[in-house]
């Protein structure tokens, strides 16, 4: 069974599903790669959206021999700046301290991990082939701004 749109499902069928334990999934909360969305009662819910993010970070475990900490040192590279546009290219350089610590995808270092699930850069880093196109384009952003200086 696989969720749909609205559907939603416990920790232990998410991990049926994919194959894998709930303490591998505790795992992937506690490094900061996914934010787990909370029912009334306590239990940890899923969606069709927060299973893929699971699919995705299975993947750089299996396919791309990434750890943990790679896959949470490759999503803080995402651009939240220039995706939110909260930052200025001028600040971000300054005073924002995603750009600045870079040592955790924004939603760790904001610490605003209850606003996750309705925030651009969090919906947006779900699918792994987006966070490669996210980072390339960092990268090429700030080989333009280092040549321009």
């Amino acid at each position: 069974m696989s969720t749909s749109d609205n559907q939603t499902i416990k920790i232990l069928q998410a991990a049926r599903q994919l194959n894998i334990s709930v303490q591998t999934i505790h795992s992937y909360e506690r490094h900061g790669v996914i934010v787990l969305k909370r029912d009334a009662a306590g239990y940890r819910i899923f969606d069709e959206t927060d299973m893929e993010r699971l699919r995705c970070i299975r993947n750089m475990i299996k396919k791309e021999a990434l750890n943990l900490s790679g896959i949470r040192s490759l999503m803080s590279m995402i651009p939240c700046w220039d995706m939110n546009k909260v930052c200025s290219e001028e600040k971000k350089y300054l005073n924002c301290p995603v750009y600045e610590e870079g040592d955790g995808p924004c939603w760790i270092i904001s610490k605003q991990a209850q606003n996750c699930h309705s925030c651009v850069v969090y919906k947006n880093s779900v699918d792994c082939r987006q966070v490669k196109k996210y980072i390339s384009h960092r990268m090429t952003s700030e080989s333009e701004s280092v040549l321009k200086k």
